[in-house]
């Protein structure tokens, strides 16, 4: 990944007003000012010719993609982004976007006239939708940042959320409110000092290993625990998600789609109103199992528990530095955990594995939950991953069932580690490193971001240099098994929680792919749709594939069409919607395949039973507030009858809910 200097935005039309300016004492008026310098429909006064269209048409009518006009002919407009530091050029992939993607629709209504699924379509698309949910500004200073948004579980999974990245700060998106102040926090750049782990690399091949124990980046590796908070803690849910039971509850928070909009109907997020405040500029952020993670542009890192009060707690912040012109950046940031032996009181050891660019792979142990609050909070160095000769790492994922550790950056190769958990010491151990080359014809080659199926047995992977997504299969060899054209680079990609062959992915601006690997067709039989995963063979086959446009309507020009900047996508819990975050608001897409399915008996007897967990737990925080002995003995004698119950039946009852071993 590429790294880029903090910068200031000059208008193209030669005035010298300043759009935007990061400075840590701005005022809360300065700020709200300075967001409303900038337009939503900014127009760049380069060589391009606009498309207009029909400013008469129904507001709640979502943007459909035309092939009517060529690449040269005209140009739906990006939103044009102050924080963007990129210098884009006539012949770059975002500026002649539109065309490309044209020309990759055209194609695909050619296979859709002969394929099974003919003119069907993935999404609800009656007036109104996708729906989009207010106070949900999502804004990233880097170009090539798309995991900006972050999908949160209350305590047992009955309810959702969504925390995104904003500038300097993490807000609750669909929660806004201008007149609480309760985290009043100066930000500056005092925060990080005497908190720096410094990262250290040499010629010396030896030095790419996957042993923490290198010795230079022992040496420098320095990682300052936080104080103990003063403030004492409330034993109570986040009280966004504690609302609700439902996500349709969570769907209620939305509003129909708006096309022509308005910058008053946006306001800023000041520092006091989110739901964190942060030092410098995110660039990627993972939620999950009461963690929160957030990477930094400049090698920043800050690590929270968020299962107790209304506000996270920091656990851990650094600033990760290199020497000897190492170049580091946060990348992305994943929390994952295995399994402890049923003997053991917790069921799960907790880990963070963090991308460093050039510096490799950081995986820490976390500290469990109980533990957050300490005086000292310790998050040990488990290992360092080093085996990448020396290529900068965009991304790296654990795949869900644990088993593999896969690992992409800016070169044509996926780098690939067995993984297993030693129960006995309490510790991850990794196989030989698989460097396994991309087939392409080129040598320049860039991959973004990494997601895995439902199964762990296939994995994908996007390019922010190539307009192709290419999927992996692990068994029962490790190879390549499909490529897909996403007619321009892509960032953002989430397989569907549920359904094995559906993922999506995103171009930088305007556009998502939604694929169905499971709904095949080959050249020889058009008329029936297959598995890919069930062919083995390498006949000429087309997936399922559908290409939506996420736009809205010119504030000045409402004839001008704008392609929206997608920061991240989430899938809910149960795959019913994808959640897109773009710069201004999160639109909810309902997926038809999944909202319209008749739960199964299993799942609704699980649902019942999380329901019932839910209630003793207001119950058990309800006799604490009656006194600690009391308190303490209720909870006791509920954990000893929670306790009872099989291990299994509480691992299948529990899922990935946050409280599956914080009891």
């Amino acid at each position: 990944m590429e790294h880029y200097e903090e910068s200031q935005f000059i208008p193209s039309d030669g005035s010298s007003d300043i759009i935007w300016e990061t400075t840590a004492e701005m005022s809360l008026q300065e700020e709200e000012e300075a967001d409303s310098d900038y337009s939503l429909d900014y127009e760049f006064l380069g060589p391009r010719t606009p498309v207009y269209r029909n400013d008469q048409d129904a507001d709640s009518d979502a943007s459909e993609l035309s092939c009517s006009s060529s690449c040269h002919e005209g140009f739906d407009m990006w939103d044009e982004d102050p924080y963007s530091t990129n210098d884009f050029t006539w012949e770059s992939n975002d500026m002649r976007l539109t065309g490309f993607i044209k020309e990759r629709q055209k194609e695909l209504n050619k296979i859709n006239t002969i394929a099974p699924w003919n003119n069907s379509t993935f999404w609800k698309k009656e007036k109104g939708w996708p729906k989009q949910l207010p106070s949900s500004s999502s804004t990233t200073n880097h170009d090539q940042s798309a995991n900006a948004l972050s999908l949160v579980l209350s305590d047992y999974g009955l309810s959702e959320s969504l925390h995104a990245v904003y500038r300097d700060r993490i807000v609750e998106c669909g929660k806004f409110n201008k007149n609480c102040h309760t985290n009043d926090i100066k930000i500056n750049d005092t925060n990080l000092k005497n908190i720096t782990t410094w990262l250290d690399t040499s010629s010396d091949t030896t030095n790419d290993t996957i042993n923490a124990t290198s010795t230079k980046f022992i040496e420098t590796h320095a990682s300052v625990p936080l104080e103990k908070q003063s403030t004492p803690i409330q034993h109570c849910s986040h009280k966004a998600l504690s609302s609700s039971t439902s996500n349709n509850n969570f769907l209620s928070k939305f509003t129909p789609f708006t096309k022509y909009i308005k910058r008053s109907q946006f306001p800023a997020t000041f520092p006091q109103d989110a739901y964190v405040s942060l030092g410098f500029e995110p660039l990627c952020l993972a939620e999950k199992y009461g963690y929160m993670a957030i990477g930094g542009v400049e090698g920043e890192f800050e690590l929270y528990c968020c299962m107790e009060g209304d506000k996270p707690v920091k656990i851990w912040g650094t600033k990760f530095k290199g020497k000897n012109n190492v170049l580091l950046m946060t990348n992305a940031v994943q929390i994952v955990r295995w399994k402890k032996p049923a003997s053991e009181q917790d069921e799960y050891n907790y880990f963070l594995v963090i991308c460093m660019n050039a510096a490799g792979v950081l995986i820490y142990d976390l500290p469990n939950h109980h533990n957050c609050h300490s005086t000292i909070t310790n998050c040990h160095l488990h290992h360092h991953i080093r085996c990448f000769d020396h290529v900068p790492i965009n991304d790296a994922r654990v795949s869900p069932n644990g088993q593999h550790l896969v690992c992409v950056g800016d070169d044509a190769y996926v780098f690939h580690l067995a993984v297993s958990f030693n129960e006995h010491e309490n510790r991850l151990e990794f196989g030989s490193p698989q460097k396994i080359k991309i087939p392409l014809t080129v040598t320049t080659f860039s991959s973004q971001y990494v997601s895995w199926s439902k199964s762990s047995l296939f994995f994908a992977h996007t390019s922010d240099t190539h307009n192709t997504v290419f999927i992996w299969k692990t068994q029962p060899k490790f190879e390549m098994l499909y490529r897909i054209d996403a007619g321009g680079y892509t960032y953002a990609i989430q397989f569907h929680p549920q359904q094995e062959g559906v993922l999506t992915f995103s171009n930088r601006y305007g556009y998502i792919h939604t694929v169905n690997l499971d709904e095949v067709i080959t050249r020889a039989d058009p008329k029936k749709t297959i598995s890919i995963f069930d062919y083995n063979q390498d006949p000429q086959i087309f997936a399922r594939h559908e290409i939506t446009m996420v736009s809205f309507r010119g504030e000045k020009d409402r004839k001008l069409r704008i392609l929206a900047k997608i920061n991240g996508l989430q899938w809910s819990k149960d795959g019913s919607y994808l959640y897109v975050s773009t710069k201004k608001r999160v639109l909810a897409y309902e997926f038809i395949q999944s909202s319209r399915q008749i739960k199964s008996l299993e799942k609704m007897a699980g649902l019942e039973a999380l329901s019932i967990l839910q209630e003793q737990q207001k119950k058990r925080r309800k006799n604490q507030d009656m006194g600690s002995s009391e308190g303490n003995k209720k909870r006791k004698l509920w954990s000893r009858k929670w306790n009872n119950i099989p291990a299994h039946v509480r691992y299948n009852t529990l899922g990935n809910t946050n409280l599956a071993s914080h009891w």
